[in-house]
């Protein structure tokens, strides 16, 4: 209940507010006897503009050039806003919104070019045309459906609340929203193409209006005249016919006899005829035919391709008719760019590019012109210069002369997708060069899935990488350079000394590290002149030296373990296979690296250059021992760049690294009573299998301890440490002199240096007396291996070299994780499932009977038939997410980015038809897991119905995965069906290398 001291204060309070209301009121009345009104939004200010040009018989654009005294066709917000108060005589409220709207990006001053788009924008323009709107929404509608929007889609996000409409800020919101809008659409366009649609101008767009410009949008200027679904029909005939389209094309070139003359129906029936028959050739020429002359012309020729073109057409047929096309005109196109004040080394934008394309290429739209600039854009630098233009349209008018020639030499047709330009002299071009023209037959555009998350030089596919590589040579040519450097990784202009390619935060180096002023970047040649990625003897064990920096022991000792087997670094046997894929060793000459890891079961290639991190001329990182070779510097460094920097390879497990290196399944075990067996015995047993299974697999292997400082072991120091990653280089048994049968180890500190102490050590006892015994084994092993084709292991010498032996009991008392690749031989298949996590999944059962009766159906869900004769089939099945170390920011064991997950396989009975609740699994990934990647281990399946359920620890949690079914059997033996919609399968693949046509592959053996 209220006092009476309450209701007084609010009544002061009450009185106060009148008291304001009322000043508000005088203060209005005010302005609008003045003629000014308090709120002026940006029709209004637009409009004011407009009127005072007209009544000062000025045009708008005058105002700017009236600011721009200089000619110097930029202004400063306040010089533009004097100008808008002393000659249009505008209100102070009106001369601040107009300086809001040219000033988009709010950096005080306005271009010429700002400022007359803005005019086109709100169409108050008098001195030019006003396509600048209609521009601006043809390359967001473009934009929007490259990023795989239709329109209902894109309204629907744009509107996330229903209310029917969208404004100029939940359009502008949205567009921003979307990866890379900044490559296809500045600020103002963004502006630009919400003007031209909000037509009513009351600042809201509803639903209907949104889809009407939408889809009023023409895709090209002939579209009333060049049917599409004919052109379809046509399409298709072609296809059935085996005519790919730019050879059909290349023909009708090659069958002009003179620049200047066009297509006749005459010379079209002589080509076409070959392939298809008189109503077909007909219905074709008319449609090339669209300004029905009875002819056709370059121009008619472009605007056809471009509508007809499809997946794998090339776009280097326009470029030959191009050259043509200048050659009708008696011209270069040196001098045709010259007219247009565009010079060798002119910089072209896509905005820039597309101006010129639409007389120069006849490109009918913005999407065109973008997709031709792509094309030529091979670095993905965003521009593409003149010269690149000028040595395109050249070497297409070289090859069509060759072409031509050799066609009036043998009077036959030579169909364009047959002809093997190795064949002929390709003239003035070297090596490199051929093999980048004959790359481009088969890769003509870059889109987003070419490339690795925003990374410029880091490729999901062989040819895109070397493509790009072979431009960056051409480029260094052209510009008489010798090495390239590396934009995105090591110093450059804005970074000096590299800082954010070796730390998380580029201002907060780790202590204990050099300050980044004082590093330096060193190429390998000024370090060491005759350098080898591996020398002649191969990779060893023990090339492999840590760096005290940085704390990635796991990765120097999966680099360790990979030393046993050269193939997993350099395979001889295939140029597209290996760390170092021989593919690209060429490039080294110019100072490019490209190393191949795998990513979520994809290939990945980083390309790096050769500079090294180095603090008082040595190398600040890992290092192989001997000064020549360089494999450990150089994965390490493509490692580094692939995960953002050097520190983000702090911490983490050996059987991550193995899989990223090899794409070879991995797994951790972990011994120790909670994960296997409370009786030491089984215990025992179990990592004794696992060696065993090692040996004979030819696993690759590493261990580690748990927790964190020096192994004791009764007291005793044991030079070991928890925490730290050992690579395990070879496993036997050694018979002594007393006919003891003793099970050893050997295993390598990444360190280089730094040994086991106890049994079996160096200086040990039994070291002592079973030292000659030990070397009698590696001599006969390695004979052995060399015998079988198999790769031998390296001899064992004493000293502290960081190579060290313990026997199994040892091993036993120490390491608890074991990390080993699961080996499956080449009769072994796989099927991979993509998919994800979302907030409608329940997670894991609780001991609640509804919670159980839901689990199979709150989750994903993936029915597995199994049906074959084959006896004693297998399965193994792996899950594994993102990792988080792509993370820049995130560490390790990235509690947040990775999803505890446990993965259940039930087997349902006769009768059956779908798990109905929660029940005792067959298999299962035994603990949930925070880690990347988890397995079950291979078991032996029946002919039977399976159900495999992933679950995460607890509802509401997101995050993709791939889950792997690998099985041993024909795969006709396996059906997998999801109850998820956002997922598929992958059909086992025979692995193909561009490499291996013929074509490329005599050019690659000549470099």
């Amino acid at each position: 209940m209220k006092s009476i001291d309450d209701y007084k204060k609010i009544v002061i309070t009450m009185k106060k507010r009148v008291k304001l209301l009322q000043q508000e009121n005088q203060d209005l009345k005010r302005l609008q006897q003045e003629k000014v009104y308090v709120y002026s939004d940006r029709y209004t200010a637009i409009k004011q503009l407009k009127k005072a040009a007209k009544k000062l018989g000025l045009t708008t654009e005058m105002f700017f050039r009236a600011a721009d005294t200089k000619s110097m066709e930029i202004v400063t917000t306040k010089r533009l806003g004097e100008i808008f108060k002393t000659v249009a005589k505008l209100h102070d409220n009106y001369v601040q919104e107009l300086l809001n709207i040219f000033d988009v990006d709010e950096s005080g001053s306005i271009t010429r070019d700002e400022y007359y788009q803005t005019l086109e924008m709100y169409q108050i323009n008098e001195e030019c045309g006003s396509n600048f709107n209609r521009n601006s929404y043809s390359k967001f509608i473009y934009f929007l459906k490259k990023e795989q929007y239709d329109g209902i889609i894109g309204f629907i996000k744009m509107d996330p609340n229903k209310l029917g409409y969208i404004t100029r800020e939940m359009f502008v919101a949205f567009t921003q929203s979307l990866n890379n809008w900044q490559q296809y659409l500045t600020l103002r366009e963004i502006y630009s193409a919400y003007q031209y649609m909000d037509i009513s101008e009351n600042e809201q767009i509803s639903r209907e209006e949104y889809l009407q410009a939408f889809e009023k949008l023409p895709a090209l200027p002939q579209a009333g005249k060049i049917q599409e679904q004919k052109v379809n029909v046509l399409r298709k005939v072609l296809l059935i016919k085996g005519v790919r389209l730019s050879s059909f094309v290349l023909e009708l070139m090659l069958s002009i006899q003179k620049p200047e003359d066009g297509i006749t129906i005459e010379v079209f029936y002589r080509v076409a005829k070959q392939y298809l028959d008189k109503k077909e050739t007909l219905s074709l020429f008319k449609l090339m035919d669209y300004q029905e002359r009875g002819s056709i012309d370059y121009d008619e020729i472009m605007s056809f391709y471009y509508m007809t073109m499809s997946y794998g057409d090339s776009f280097e047929i326009v470029f030959t008719i191009l050259a043509r096309k200048l050659q009708a005109m008696n011209m270069s196109i040196e001098k045709y760019l010259k007219q247009e004040q565009i010079y060798a080394e002119t910089q072209l934008t896509v905005e820039q590019f597309s101006s010129i394309a639409y007389d120069l290429f006849n490109t009918p739209n913005y999407e065109i012109s973008s997709k031709l600039f792509e094309a030529m854009d091979l670095d993905n630098s965003g521009v593409v210069s003149a010269q690149e233009i000028i040595t395109y349209t050249n070497d297409s008018l070289k090859n069509y002369s060759l072409l031509l020639r050799q066609k009036s030499q043998t009077q036959t047709t030579v169909m364009f997708e047959d002809f093997d330009s190795t064949q002929i002299e390709i003239a003035n071009l070297d090596i490199e060069e051929q093999l980048l023209f004959e790359l481009k037959k088969y890769k003509t555009t870059f889109s987003d899935k070419d490339r690795f998350q925003n990374f410029q030089y880091i490729f999901t596919n062989e040819i895109s990488c070397l493509l790009v590589c072979l431009q960056i040579v051409e480029n260094l040519k052209l510009s008489k350079q010798k090495y390239w450097e590396d934009p995105e990784f090591g110093s450059h202009k804005m970074d000096p000394f590299g800082a954010n390619s070796i730390f998380r935060v580029e201002n907060l180096p780790i202590t204990g590290w050099p300050d980044a002023k004082d590093l330096c970047w060193q190429r390998i040649s000024e370090i060491c002149g005759d350098w080898v990625f591996m020398d002649e003897n191969g990779a060893n064990a023990n090339d492999v030296i840590q760096s005290h920096y940085l704390g990635d022991c796991w990765l120097i000792s999966a680099l360790s373990i990979i030393a046993g087997n050269d193939k997993y670094l350099v395979d001889q046997s295939d140029i597209s296979k290996g760390l170092y894929p021989k593919l690209f060793h060429f490039l080294s000459k110019y100072g490019i690296i490209v190393i191949k890891f795998n990513k979520m079961f994809r290939d990945v290639y980083v390309v790096i250059d050769d500079r090294f991190c180095t603090y008082n001329n040595k190398l600040l990182f890992a290092e192989c021992r001997s000064e020549r070779e360089w494999w450990v510097q150089i994965i390490e460094k493509a490692y580094a760049k692939l995960h953002t920097c050097y520190e983000s390879l702090t911490s983490g497990d050996i059987s991550q690294a193995l899989f990223d290196f090899t794409g070879i399944p991995c797994t951790r075990h972990v011994i120790d009573e909670t994960n296997i067996t409370k009786d030491p015995v089984e215990r025992k047993k179990f990592l004794l299998n696992l060696f065993e299974i090692g040996k004979q697999s030819k696993a690759l292997m590493g261990c580690s301890a748990h927790g964190t400082g020096q192994v004791l072991l009764n007291s005793e120091e044991t030079g070991l440490y928890r925490g730290h990653a050992y690579s395990i280089l070879h496993y036997f048994h050694l018979k002594d002199d007393q006919s003891r049968i003793h099970k050893l180890i050997m295993l390598r500190n990444p360190w280089g240096f730094g040994e086991w102490k106890l049994k079996w050590s160096d200086y040990s006892q039994q070291m002592n007396e079973n030292f000659e015994l030990i070397q009698a084994y590696f001599k006969e092993e390695i004979q052995r291996c060399k015998e079988n084709g198999d790769e031998p292991p390296d001899p064992y010498a004493l000293g502290d070299d960081g190579i060290f032996i313990m026997n199994f009991k040892s091993f036993h008392n120490v390491f608890n994780n074991i990390f080993m690749s699961v080996n499956l031989d080449e009769k072994w298949s796989v099927m991979r499932i993509y998919d994800s996590f979302t907030k409608e999944h329940l997670g894991t059962p609780t001991k609640n009977e509804r919670s159980q009766a839901l689990y199979p159906f709150n989750n994903p869900r993936y029915t597995i038939r199994i049906n074959h004769p084959f006896p004693n089939k297998k399965i193994y099945i792996t899950l594994s997410q993102r990792d988080g170390r792509l993370d820049r920011q995130a560490k390790y064991p990235y509690e947040g980015k990775l999803v505890k997950i446990i993965m259940c396989l039930f087997q349902l009975q006769q009768n059956e038809t779908e798990l109905t609740k929660f029940q005792k699994p067959v298999h299962d990934s035994k603990l949930l897991s925070g880690r990347r990647d988890i397995d079950m281990e291979v078991f032996s399946v029946q002919n039977a119905t399976y159900v495999l359920i992933p679950s995460a620890h607890k509802p509401n949690i997101t995050g993709d995965y791939v889950i792997s079914v690998y099985f041993d059997f024909p795969p006709n033996g396996i059906i997998i069906e999801s109850s998820t919609n956002n997922q598929f399968l992958l059909q086992p693949k025979i692995y193909t290398s561009l490499m291996q046509n013929p074509t490329l592959l005599k050019l690659f053996n000549k470099l």
